[in-house]
């Protein structure tokens, strides 16, 4: 038997093969360091007039931080404040979770040299219950309104061009919104579980609708979905009960899963020939839904696509049809017509 222990593998040094190791890694976490601290060698925190920010030396400008006591009441946030070396510094930004959870807050003032509104800016603000952006702002982050269950109107300027994820998510009471036609996409749930959303007018300049975009909106009773967007996401429409009917452009070539599901009170819908396929769950337990026609540019209905659709009585399939997935699964009483 060979003896394998350390004491007679001559050919290979672990104690230097480990030094080697540990040195490059030494080297990169001390170059990791020295970049850290480089960027934030003109940084500083200060609390000034009971609000916390960072200041950059270098640019004079600040950005609004949460604080350890949370911001309540009638907020007014300046265009500027003068630090403790004597310096103004120009509020730029709200950082990520600024005003998260502060539920006291009532108002809030954004001044008018704030560019961006930062991730969870607002979340979870349940008393503010109207707010205007100004028309510097360019971009609202992902989360930047979620759970303001107070929020019943809001102002978007046309100098913003996008929303992120879950952007006015779980706004409940938000009745109406305009979005300007600078904005080209709307986050995934950007509107998710809006239930007192009525209506909804959305930009030509819009070329995409994320995942959830308006999931449970079921006070949602019209929308009109401009010819500028070429895909409808997962789940995009899922559970807007209060949906009577939809008219889908024919720049749309595809209808994400679960797309549709539980759309109650769809009773009409017009598929345009550009549509290609249904994804999986589309039309799921639409029970309003009594008849609906297949273009022929179709060639694939995904699976359990109108599962639970009990109201069903006919539909008009092409023969470019090639694959039904089980579409059809529980609907004994619906007449499926070829051609």
């Amino acid at each position: 038997m060979m003896d394998f222990t350390l004491s007679n593998c001559k050919d290979l040094d672990v104690r230097k093969g480990t030094y080697g190791i540990t040195k490059r890694f030494a080297i990169l976490l001390f170059m990791m360091v020295m970049i850290t601290s480089k960027a934030l060698a003109g940084a500083s925190f200060e609390v000034i007039d009971g609000f916390k920010y960072i200041l950059d030396s270098g640019t004079k400008t600040a950005t609004l931080l949460p604080n350890t006591e949370k911001y309540a009441g009638d907020v007014v946030i300046p265009e500027s404040v003068k630090a403790k070396d004597g310096n103004d510094y120009r509020i730029t930004a709200f950082g990520a979770k600024c005003f998260y959870g502060c539920s006291d807050l009532t108002s809030i003032t954004i001044p008018s040299s704030v560019t961006s509104l930062g991730d969870w800016s607002f979340c979870d603000c349940s008393g503010l219950t109207s707010i205007a952006i100004p028309s510097s702002v360019t971009s609202l982050g992902n989360y930047c309104f979620d759970c303001c269950f107070g929020l019943t109107s809001i102002t978007i300027p046309s100098s913003v061009t996008s929303m992120g994820d879950h952007c006015f998510g779980d706004c409940r009471v938000l009745s109406s919104i305009t979005i300007p036609s600078s904005v080209t996409s709307l986050g995934d749930g950007c509107f998710g579980n809006c239930f007192g959303l009525t209506s909804i007018t959305i930009p030509s300049s819009v070329t995409s609708m994320g995942d959830r975009c308006f999931w449970g909106c079921d006070g949602l009773t019209s929308i009109a979905i401009p010819s500028s967007v070429t895909s409808l996401g997962y789940a995009c429409f899922y559970g807007c009960s209060g949906l009577t009917s939809i008219t889908i452009p024919s720049s749309v070539t595809s209808f994400g899963d679960y797309c549709f599901e539980k759309c109650t009170g769809l009773i009409s819908i017009t598929i345009p020939s550009s549509v290609t396929s249904f994804g999986d769950y589309c039309f799921q337990n639409c029970s309003g839904l009594t008849s609906i026609t297949i273009p022929s540019s179709v060639t694939s209905l995904g699976i359990a696509c109108f599962d639970g659709c009990s109201g069903l009585t006919s539909i008009t399939i092409s023969s470019s049809v090639i694959w039904l997935g089980g579409s059809f699964w529980g609907l004994q009483q619906t007449r499926k017509y070829m051609f």
